[in-house]
């Protein structure tokens, strides 16, 4: 057996003894968060040791113990650190822990102030996972003691807590008016796409209504008789009026709406330019 096997034995057997309520042989049936809240003291009292203490509880409701520690929170420097009180309640972590600090004296008001933000917002943060957190609020607690170690060693002032909290706010007044910018670039984003497909749809429109008025004039243009095939003799000419002017071989052209016209004959003759050897008139294909 290794060194780590026996390592995690002891810490283990130190959770049970210290937690008898969670020992196996004593309970027929655990629930979920039973089993989550027992495997989290084990972890807990193998990685933090010396630092992890038992602390006595009251029954709650349901005449059981609900399990309370403390956890000793350690900087680089000896001179910052503080102790993290910790009760899981019985329904962790669906609901958060509660949680409380003491053994604080040696830090500044400062970085007391972040450390009861940290224990006040980081749960709520991990509610929604619904697993195991204290670990995670232990190394925020102990990101706060290292950042003020370090800046104690850099020589520089910690800022006082007012200038803390003026920090704060101006950072939560710029976050909010991000959003605001963001919610509104969004609003006149989706007032473009609804004008641009308003105009798709109105473009539509007027295609469909412009190929069905043309197909309209299409089918109400009455036909035209197209003239026999053969050349128009003498005597037929005779017949046609002197303004009805006629051709040996039929004609086609195409109207405005792109259909064809075939016509051999023509009348209605209107002169619109006199020329010095020639004039130009309008006619009406019959």
């Amino acid at each position: 057996m290794t060194s780590d096997n026996r390592s995690g034995i002891r810490a283990q057997q130190k959770a049970l003894n210290e937690f008898p309520e969670l020992n196996p042989s004593k309970k027929s049936s655990k629930s979920y968060y039973e089993e989550v809240q027992e495997d989290e003291l084990i972890a807990l009292a193998s990685i933090y040791g010396e630092d992890f203490k038992r602390v006595s509880s009251t029954l709650n409701a349901w005449k059981k113990s609900d399990p309370s520690f403390e956890i000793r929170v350690r900087s680089t420097d000896v001179d910052l650190s503080v102790t993290l009180c910790v009760t899981l309640i019985a329904s962790y972590p669906k609901s958060p822990p509660i949680l409380s600090l003491k053994d604080d004296e040696g830090l500044e008001e400062e970085t007391k102030y972040k450390l009861q933000e940290v224990i006040k917002k980081k749960p709520m943060e991990l509610l929604a996972e619904e697993q195991a957190m204290v670990m995670e609020i232990v190394n925020a607690c102990l990101d706060i003691l290292q950042d003020t170690a370090l800046v104690k060693v850099a020589g520089r002032e910690i800022p006082s807590l007012e200038e803390e909290r003026a920090a704060h706010e101006v950072a939560a007044i710029k976050l909010a008016h991000e959003i605001r910018e963001a919610e509104e670039e969004q609003k006149k984003l989706e007032a473009l796409q609804h004008d641009q497909i308003q105009e798709s749809l109105l473009q539509g429109e007027l295609c469909r209504q412009r190929a069905k008025a043309k197909e309209t004039r299409r089918k109400s243009r009455p036909p035209l008789s197209l003239l026999d095939q053969s050349p128009i003799t003498m005597n037929e000419n005779r017949q046609i009026n002197r303004d009805t002017l006629s051709f040996e071989h039929p004609i086609t052209i195409k109207d405005a709406d792109g259909n064809k016209i075939q016509f051999q004959a023509v009348d209605s003759k209107v002169c619109i330019r006199n020329g010095p050897n020639s004039k130009c008139f309008t006619v009406r294909p019959i």
